[in-house]
């Protein structure tokens, strides 16, 4: 089988169902009172570009001709990808380089009309634009002037002002005259540009895509420009923007004090109406039942769903990131053939989620094992442990979703049953495409062998000095017991307890003690770590019967995972610690008597 991948060239096919939402923009923009200015907003890879194109093959009667009472001759469309003009000229400039070709693109329009018999006259006007190529500083200048006078009526005020700025900037240079006949011509640079956009007895609607490619800066600049001078009668833009890149740039150019609040305000003035990109309506089951089997991933009945989950809870349900998952996937598949006994599409695609959704959990996983890690994520689906989560490198916001998508990834191995064999297997063929570091480089790095080390990085992960202050007691009592500790360094908040195992070189982990924002919490592990019925049995006898004695915040469970017997948890003072302290000792000294 051959496995193609999938493009990430825009779509200008309707992929996600959004139909209904590109009539109702197409519509807009061709009855819409004039001038005006639309932003159609969303993150990275939303689909910005994807939906511009679509509407403009309607206008154009590519796609779905005449059902807008429009005929396509009454529009001119003109489309700049102002990350490409970037490239050329990724200078001060950049305003001034998108509005020549605006010019341009007029101009050929007015030769084109002079060649059916049209006015002379308007190839005349487009002349005056011509003075841009000769003051580019004079036409900075009067942008700048103009930020604070973005309304339409104040703008002949704010080129009045660059007038001035230029006169005293030009005084003493040579050709005065010149320049300064130059920027008076700022005050009919306006008009010019309208009566060019009247001579073409159209609507002339024009697309400026990829502004959020931009150094935050240039893309206001190039928003100020658009406003300043080219903001007509029978003219409308559309923008292809990120509100947050606007947030950023008025920040970066007229500095961080300028608050969000008034950065909110520019962005209103500059767009009469945002358009956001609708992605909780986009039909997501119609864009993988058609991208999955082009990527290889034979689909049964209910089969759509589980991978919707999946991508979901993981990557979202971005256009980009989505077809960037799927190509990864269509990678590996093209490497490994058959990927494992037992294995499905839908294993290998939900280990490439963890990969490229949450790095720093896959990254801890592989170096853990897979073994060691399925204990913790049953302590976070089970629990409110949440701390994991924070020490696996997960934003804040996302631990909900990262929760549920462990849950997902659990259930797909086989959940109670899950296959750590395979998951193994599985985790070695995705190595490649990912970015931890090799084995080589992470062997003797697995764990944090300087006590000191391990409290500065409790500190770092935001953990109370009380609580660390616990921690420091808990290891000063185990040591003359010969049970030592070790962190992890992908998630240092877990201390993995060790005792002796008779003549064995390999210690055995009798559990784990957690830390969390406000509590301890601590964690005895069951048979299959070496620890008999018997032994785990009489622990937790000595727990329950302890902490039944104490008016304390401290709760005993028998642990509903395979993976933990026993927990502790809400655990918040010494003496609570200490009963443990105990319990291990008895636990450690009974497992070497049975050796």
């Amino acid at each position: 089988m051959q496995f193609k991948g999938l493009s990430d060239v825009p779509a200008t096919t309707d992929e996600l169902g959004m139909e209904e939402y590109v009539k109702g923009l197409t519509e807009f923009l061709l009855r819409c009172h004039t001038p005006m200015t639309v932003g159609v907003q969303g993150d990275w890879g939303s689909g910005k570009t994807s939906i511009m194109q679509m509407v403009r093959e309607q206008i154009n009667g590519e796609s779905v001709a005449g059902s807008h009472g429009a005929a396509n001759e009454d529009v001119l469309v003109l489309w700049f990808n102002t990350w490409q003009y970037s490239q050329f000229d990724p200078g001060e400039h950049l305003s001034l380089s998108i509005m020549e070709a605006i010019a341009r693109a007029l101009d050929a329009e007015r030769r084109q009309t002079r060649a059916q018999g049209g006015d002379e006259s308007a190839l005349q006007k487009i002349r005056k634009w011509k003075f841009w190529q000769m003051a580019p500083r004079v036409v900075e200048g009067a942008i700048v002037a103009g930020t604070a006078a973005v309304a339409p009526e104040a703008v002949s005020g704010a080129v009045k002002g660059a007038v001035q700025a230029a006169r005293e900037t030009f005084e003493s240079a040579e050709g005065v005259g010149a320049e300064l006949d130059t920027a008076s011509s700022l005050l009919s640079m306006r008009e010019a540009f309208a009566a060019d956009v009247k001579a073409t007895e159209r609507r002339v609607l024009i697309f400026i895509d990829d502004l959020d490619r931009l150094r935050p800066a240039r893309a206001v600049e190039v928003m100020e420009a658009i406003k300043l001078f080219l903001d007509v009668e029978e003219c409308v833009f559309v923008l292809a923007i990120d509100t947050e890149v606007v947030y950023a740039g008025v920040q970066e150019k007229y500095g961080s004090d300028f608050k969000q609040e008034k950065a909110q305000a520019f962005f209103d003035k500059i767009i009469q109406v945002p358009f956001q990109l609708p992605v909780a309506a986009f039909d997501v089951e119609k864009f993988f039942a058609g991208a999955l089997p082009q990527v290889g991933i034979s689909l049964g009945e209910g089969d759509v769903g589980k991978y919707i989950d999946v991508a979901r809870n993981s990557v979202g349900t971005n256009p980009r990131s989505t077809k960037r998952l799927l190509n990864t996937y269509t990678l590996l598949r093209s490497v490994h053939h058959q990927v494992g006994a037992g294995a499905s599409d839908l294993h290998l695609f939900a280990l490439l989620a963890l990969q490229a959704a949450y790095p720093g959990a896959y990254r801890a996983i592989a170096e853990e094992g897979a073994g060691e890690s399925v204990s913790r994520w049953r302590a976070i689906l089970s629990d409110e442990d949440s701390n994991i989560a924070d020490s696996w490198g997960i934003p804040e916001g996302v631990e909900g979703r990262f929760i549920a998508f462990l849950g997902e990834l659990y259930n797909i191995f086989g959940g109670d049953k899950f296959d750590g064999n395979l998951f193994a297997e599985l985790m070695s063929s995705t190595s490649i495409t990912g970015t931890s570091i090799g084995q080589g480089q992470a062997a003797g790095r697995r764990s944090i062998p300087d006590p000191g080390e391990r409290i500065g990085a409790l500190r770092a992960q935001g953990i109370s000095d009380a609580l660390i202050a616990l921690g420091e007691e808990f290891e000063a009592a185990l040591a003359p017991r010969k049970i030592s500790l070790r962190a992890p360094r992908s998630y240092p908040t877990e201390w993995n307890i060790f005792a002796p195992n008779g003549e064995h070189e390999r210690d055995v982990q009798l559990g784990t003690l957690r830390f969390n924002k406000s509590f301890l919490r601590f964690d005895l592990f069951p048979r299959r770590r070496a620890l008999s019925s018997e032994i785990v049995e009489k622990a937790r006898l000595r727990l329950e019967a302890e902490f039944s004695k104490r008016a304390s915040t401290a709760r005993v469970k028998v642990a509903p995972s395979a993976d933990i017997a026993v927990a502790v948890t809400s655990i918040q003072a010494r003496d609570e610690l200490l009963i443990i302290v105990d319990v291990l000792s008895g636990v450690a000294e009974e497992l070497e008597s049975s050796v």
